[in-house]
């Protein structure tokens, strides 16, 4: 027996069947996808100058580099560093604060304060200008602010972005 071309009505179902396939599909690896984001590790950092008063009652401006742990899973910091304008990095010096490594959980934070004359210091000796301020973790994910006077512009095209450091205060 011959069978029968196939009719309107035969299309319209092969091509529902195949277009909820696809939508199953696209709606699981969006679900694994949004459960991978929700465990991902989170830090918000925040790089700005303030004040605090020596034992000497003297006032000195600080730069402070503040991370502060918004994701679910801990972080353990292993170390900062500064990036300068020609990408040379600088690690921060132990006696900024904290002992490193340090694990934070959710919630928690990590401060760290540096003189501003010794971080000037720092950027003669480097001949160079500081950009940004960055916590680094142990599987060497880096979490970056920008320093203090300093905003980002992003230029070029998306496949080869690249940041540029312009001076808040013009």
């Amino acid at each position: 027996m011959l069978a029968a071309a196939p009719n309107t009505a035969d299309w319209i179902t092969a091509f529902g069947s195949a277009f909820a396939a696809v939508g199953t599909v696209s709606a699981v690896i969006f679900a694994l996808w949004q459960v991978r984001r929700q465990d991902a590790r989170r830090m918000r950092l925040r790089c700005h100058t303030t004040f605090r008063i020596t034992d000497d009652g003297d006032l000195v401006s600080t730069v402070a580099l503040r991370g502060t742990n918004t994701g679910r899973r801990a972080i353990r910091v292993v170390g900062t560093e500064f990036l300068f304008v020609d990408g040379k990095t600088f690690p921060w010096p132990k006696d900024a604060g904290d002992d490193f490594p340090i694990t934070l959980k959710q919630g928690e934070s990590v401060e760290l304060e540096w003189d501003e004359e010794r971080l000037r210091d720092c950027t003669k000796a480097a001949q160079s200008a500081i950009v940004s301020c960055s916590f680094t973790d142990g599987l060497g994910n880096s979490y970056a602010a920008t320093y203090p006077g300093l905003t980002v512009k992003r230029k070029g095209w998306p496949w080869r972005r690249r940041k540029e450091y312009i001076s808040s205060k013009d």
